[in-house]
C-alpha cells in the first residue's frame, strides 16, 4: 500500500527541491515559496479588484449619481494598480536581484500598505470598503517577516497610514472622495473618524498577534523538519551504503557520495542521467520490471543487478528498492545497494575450486557427476542413450618421473585440451586425478556413436607433443559404459567403464573395450 507517512513524503519533497534546483541554491528555494504563494495572491486581489470597480464604475457610470472620479483621479488610480502589477512581477522569478534583496519583504509589505491606503482614498475615504485589505497586509507580514519587532513595526505602519489619511482628509489637505449612499455628516463627524480608526487598528492589531503566534508554530515545527532533514541528508551522505534517489520516469534526483565515489561521477553529472542508462544490458529487463512492480504496488523489492561504471567496469549490486508517495501518487524510488562485486568473485572462485581441475580447467569428479546426472534424465525424456568414457593414459609415468613434474603437468593440460576438442559442446570431459580422464556422451541414437568417439580421442592423443623442447609420444586406452543398457546406476557406469578400461589394457593398449558382463559373451 502506498506510504501515507507526511513526514517520509516531506522529507523527499525536500530532496527532490534541493537537487532539482540548478545548481542546488537553498537560498532561492527558501525564498521561492513565500514569495511565489504571496505573488499570486496579490495577482488574484488585483483581479478582484479589477473585476469590481468595473462593476461598480459601469452601475455608478448609468446611475442617477454618474462616475464620482475625475479623470486626474482615476489615471493616479490606475497608474497606483499598475505599479503594483509591475513590482508583482519582479517578485514572480525568485531568481530575480529584487528578490534577493536584504529588505525586499519589508519592501513587499510597504508597498501593499500604500497600495491599501491609495484604495481606500479613492473609495470614499472613512466610509470606504476596502480597508480590510489591510487584514491581509497584516497576514503578508507575519508571514514574510521573522520578527516580532517588524510584524508590530508592519502594523504601526498601517495604523499611521490609515490614521494619517483620515486627518489628511477631514483637515482639506487632501481633497477627500464624496462616495454615493453617504451621509457626509456622519462621515465627517471626528467621533466617527476616531473609532473608524481604532476599530481598524485594533482588528489589525489583533490579526498581527495571533498569525505571529501561528506562524511562530508553524516555523518551529518547520525547523524542525528541516533540521530533520539535514541530519537524513548528512546520515545518507556519509553512508557506506550506495544509496540513490530516481523519479518515476527513472530520472536520477540523488545520489550520496559513497555513489559517486564508486562509478565515477561528480554531483553534477546526474542532470539528465537515467537509471537504465547504468544498468548491465543482460540485466536490464530485470530491474526494469522490478522498478515498475515497485511503483504499482507501492511495496518494497529486493534487488540483485550490475551497473556499469563511468569507466564501463561491472560492479554486481545487491539492494532494495522502495517507493515514497506523496497525495497517494509515487513521488520517488529509493535504492540502497551493496557493492558484492569482490564477493561475486570469490564465490565464482570457490565455485570454480569446488567443480573443476585446478591444473587442467576440466569439470572434477563432482561437477561430472552433476553433468552425468542431467544427461540420463534428458535420455530419459529423449528415449535415447548415453555413454561413459574412461581413459588413463600409457607411458605418462616414466615421463612424469624422468622429466619432472612441470613437464607432467604441461602434458596433462596438453591432453586435456585434445580430449575437449574431440567431443561435443554438449558433452562432457573431466580429469578424475592422475592420468585418469572420464567423459560422457549424451544423445547417442546408436552405440556405434560412442565407439566414433574414442576412435578420435585415441587418434588425438597419439599425435606427438612437444613441450620444453622434448617430442613426447604417449598413448591411451579406453574403456566404454552403456546407459541403459549396462546399467542405470551413475556409479555402476563409471566402475563398469573402468572394468572396461582394464580389458582394453589386456588386449594390449592404445585401444578401447565396450563393457562386457561377465556372464555374457558379448565384448
Amino acid at each position: 500500500m502506498p506510504s501515507k507517512d507526511p513526514q517520509r513524503s516531506a522529507s523527499t519533497d525536500g530532496f527532490s527541491r534541493r537537487f532539482q534546483a540548478p545548481g542546488g541554491d537553498r537560498v532561492a528555494l527558501a525564498l521561492a515559496a513565500p514569495v511565489a504563494l504571496l505573488v499570486r495572491a496579490r495577482w488574484v486581489i488585483l483581479l478582484l479588484l479589477g473585476v469590481y470597480a468595473l462593476y461598480a464604475g459601469t452601475f455608478y457610470s448609468f446611475g442617477r449619481f454618474g462616475f464620482y472620479l475625475t479623470l486626474n483621479q482615476g489615471a493616479f488610480l490606475l497608474l497606483s494598480l499598475g505599479f503594483v502589477a509591475l513590482y508583482n512581477l519582479s517578485y514572480q522569478d525568485p531568481s530575480r536581484p529584487l528578490s534577493r534583496y536584504r529588505y525586499a519583504n519589508h519592501l513587499q509589505v510597504l508597498l501593499d500598505t500604500w497600495l491599501v491606503t491609495v484604495l481606500i482614498h479613492f473609495s470614499g475615504g472613512v466610509a470606504s470598503l476596502v480597508w480590510p485589505l489591510y487584514l491581509f497586509v497584516a497576514i503578508e507580514a507575519v508571514y514574510l517577516l521573522k520578527t516580532r519587532r517588524e510584524v508590530w513595526v508592519a502594523w504601526c505602519g498601517s495604523a499611521l497610514l490609515y490614521g494619517g489619511l483620515l486627518v489628511c482628509e477631514h483637515a482639506g489637505v487632501i481633497r477627500s472622495i464624496r462616495m454615493p449612499f453617504v451621509d457626509p455628516r456622519v462621515t465627517d463627524d471626528v467621533i466617527y473618524l476616531v473609532l473608524s480608526w481604532c476599530w481598524v487598528a485594533l482588528l489589525n492589531a489583533a490579526v498581527s498577534a495571533i498569525g505571529f503566534h501561528l506562524m511562530a508554530v508553524s516555523r518551529g515545527e518547520t525547523h524542525q523538519l528541516k533540521e530533520s532533514e539535514e541530519r537524513l541528508f548528512a546520515f545518507l551522505e556519509h553512508a557506506e551504503d550506495l544509496i540513490q534517489m530516481s523519479a518515476p520516469d527513472g530520472r536520477l534526483i540523488y545520489a550520496n557520495q559513497a555513489w559517486l565515489r564508486l562509478f565515477g561521477y561528480q554531483r553534477g553529472d546526474l542532470a539528465g542521467l537515467d537509471g537504465v542508462d547504468l544498468v548491465d544490458s543482460e540485466h536490464l529487463p530485470h530491474y526494469r520490471g522490478q522498478f515498475r512492480r515497485v511503483l504499482e504496488s507501492g511495496e518494497g523489492s529486493s534487488l540483485e543487478t550490475v551497473y556499469r561504471s563511468r569507466e564501463g567496469g561491472s560492479i554486481n549490486l545487491e539492494g532494495y528498492l522502495s517507493c515514497s508517495f506523496r497525495s497517494g501518487e509515487p513521488a520517488a524510488v529509493w535504492a540502497v545497494y551493496r557493492d558484492v562485486t569482490q564477493r561475486k568473485l570469490a564465490d565464482q572462485q570457490l565455485y570454480r575450486m569446488a567443480h573443476y581441475d585446478v591444473l587442467t580447467q576440466l569439470p572434477n569428479r563432482l561437477l561430472f557427476m552433476d553433468r552425468l546426472q542431467q544427461m540420463r534424465a534428458m535420455s530419459i525424456r529423449m528415449e535415447q542413450r548415453m555413454a561413459v568414457l574412461y581413459l588413463d593414459l600409457d607411458r605418462f609415468k616414466p615421463i612424469n618421473d624422468t622429466l619432472g613434474h612441470g613437464v607432467g603437468d604441461k602434458l596433462l593440460q596438453e591432453v586435456g585440451q585434445r580430449l575437449a576438442r574431440s567431443v561435443r559442446g554438449m558433452d562432457t570431459v573431466a580429469r578424475l586425478g592422475g592420468d585418469e580422464f572420464v567423459i560422457a556422451l549424451g544423445n547417442l541414437r546408436q552405440i556405434a556413436g560412442a565407439e566414433i568417439v574414442a576412435g578420435k580421442v585415441l587418434k588425438a592423443l597419439t599425435e606427438p607433443y612437444l613441450i620444453e623442447g622434448h617430442e613426447l609420444r604417449v598413448g591411451t586406452s579406453i574403456g566404454i559404459s552403456i546407459y541403459p543398457d549396462d546399467g542405470s546406476e551413475l556409479e555402476d557406469l563409471i566402475k563398469k567403464a573402468d572394468l572396461a578400461l582394464y580389458a582394453a589394457k589386456e588386449q594390449g593398449r592404445g585401444c578401447y573395450r565396450r563393457y562386457a558382463d561377465p556372464g555374457s559373451s558379448g565384448s
